[in-house]
């Protein structure tokens, strides 16, 4: 006879199997050694070397984004567009339109910002427009890996 393991019962408010256990504790295959968890995270840029977590919150925490890594979006190419609903931007009347005029980039920044902007528009995520009547400066922000974030700036 070939042994059956049991599941947690799910936590209350999940959905359920007709047994009550949750399908995600259920999923035996999906044991992975926890240092295998750690090397997938870090991987995928989620975990640093720097945590200032203690050892059982740093464990819970790698074990929690180990089960949801798919709700990451890594890089530009994970992020794609919102389908659920369609949101119309509704202006005041007589509302002045804002028009600024761009900052300057290091020629470092130019060829990041460049970079992530095709790999925005090759996943769908934005789409060229030609002579929008509203604009906002972007600048670039260092992040702590050296990479750069491009955010935009709607002080006008």
């Amino acid at each position: 006879m070939v042994p059956v393991q049991r599941c947690a019962p799910a936590p209350q408010g999940t959905v359920n199997d007709s047994e009550g256990h949750s399908p995600r504790a259920c999923n035996i295959k999906d044991r992975v050694p926890f240092a295998d968890k750690v090397a997938a995270l870090r991987s995928m840029g989620l975990l640093d070397g720097d945590s200032e977590l203690t050892s059982d919150v740093y464990g819970e925490f790698v074990e929690l984004s180990y089960e949801y890594r798919d709700v990451f979006a890594v890089k530009g190419a994970d992020i794609t567009e919102c389908n659920m609903m369609k949101c119309d931007l509704l202006l005041k009347k007589n509302a002045k339109l804002s028009r600024s005029r761009p900052y300057r980039l290091s020629d470092e920044m130019r060829l990041e910002v460049d970079r992530q902007l095709d790999e925005l528009l090759a996943a769908g995520v934005i789409s060229e427009c030609d002579g929008s009547h509203i604009c906002s400066p972007i600048i670039c922000v260092k992040k702590r890996d050296g990479s750069y974030r491009f955010v935009w700036t709607y002080v006008s």
